[in-house]
């Protein structure tokens, strides 16, 4: 895991949506989300959306998709 900035500023704020699965309340701004997990099996999906210091945002054009067993 990692990220930086191709324009030399440095990464400000990280920002987590969920889209799918039940919901497990991610706590924004952090490059690693920390979340409780279902007690079942299920498929969560988050976007993410990084700004660095010059206001620029950058965001996967797919989800990240996480795997509760």
């Amino acid at each position: 895991t990692g990220s930086f900035s191709p324009n030399g500023g440095t990464i400000v704020s990280y920002s987590w949506v969920q889209t799918a699965g039940l919901s497990v309340g991610v706590l924004p701004n952090t490059a690693r989300p920390v979340f409780i997990a279902p007690q079942n099996s299920t498929t969560l999906s988050f976007t993410l959306t990084v700004t660095d210091s010059q206001g620029i945002t950058s965001a996967p054009s797919s989800p990240v998709n996480v795997l509760v067993r």
